[in-house]
C-alpha cells in the first residue's frame, strides 16, 4: 500500500505543483483588478498543494483558506477514491470490483437514507425524531466535504469501463455499467 501511494504522489504532485505555480503566476501577473482574489494568496497556493479540501482544513483549524482556483476541487475527491480503493484492493485484490461495488452501494444507500431523515427532521418531522442541530450540521458538513459518495459513480463507471475493455465478453460488467448509468440518470 505504501508503494501504491508513493506512485500516486509521484504521478500527481509534480503536475499539481506545476499547474498551481502557473495559476498563481498567471493571476498575479494578469488579474490586476483582483477579480480572482483567492488566486493571489500564497496561503491558498500552499493549501492547494496538500491534497486536502480547504473546507476540511478550515473546519478543523478555524482558518479561511480556499483553493487557488475552483477547478482544483476534484483532486480532493480523487484522493478520497484512491484512499478507499487502495484499502479495499489491498484487503482482497481478487475481489476488488465486487467489494468496491458493494461499498459504493452501501454508502450511497446509507447516505440517501440519512439525507432523507435529515430532510424529514428539518421539515415535517413525521417520525418525531429529535437530533441536536450540532450533529445535523456536522453530518451535513462531512457529507459535503467527503464528496466521494456524491461523485463515486464516475469512479465506478471508470472501473467498469476498464473491466469491459479488458474482458469484453463479460455480460455482467455491461449490465452493471448500464445500471450505474441509469441510476445516475434518474
Amino acid at each position: 500500500i505504501g508503494s501504491f501511494w508513493m506512485k500516486k504522489m509521484i504521478r500527481l504532485f509534480p503536475m499539481l505543483l506545476i499547474c498551481s505555480v502557473i495559476t498563481y503566476v498567471f493571476f498575479r501577473l494578469f488579474d490586476s483588478n483582483l477579480v480572482f482574489n483567492d488566486s493571489h494568496s500564497i496561503v491558498n497556493f500552499l493549501v492547494s498543494l496538500i491534497f486536502i479540501s480547504p473546507d476540511v482544513i478550515n473546519h478543523l483549524f478555524g482558518t479561511h483558506t480556499m483553493y487557488i482556483n475552483a477547478s482544483y476541487w476534484f483532486i480532493w475527491t480523487e484522493i478520497q477514491f484512491y484512499f478507499i480503493a487502495s484499502l479495499i484492493y489491498f484487503i482482497k485484490p481478487t475481489k476488488f470490483i465486487r467489494n468496491y461495488t458493494l461499498f459504493s452501494i452501501i454508502t450511497c444507500l446509507t447516505n440517501y437514507i440519512l439525507l432523507r431523515l435529515i430532510t424529514n427532521i428539518n421539515t415535517t418531522n413525521k417520525f418525531n425524531i429529535h437530533i441536536s442541530d450540532y450533529y445535523l450540521n456536522q453530518y451535513k458538513f462531512w457529507n459535503e466535504s467527503l464528496n466521494i459518495i456524491r461523485f463515486n459513480y464516475f469512479f465506478l463507471i471508470g472501473i467498469f469501463l476498464y473491466v469491459l475493455y479488458e474482458n469484453r465478453d463479460k455480460i455482467s460488467t455491461r449490465i452493471l455499467l448500464g445500471a450505474i448509468v441509469l441510476i445516475e440518470a434518474f
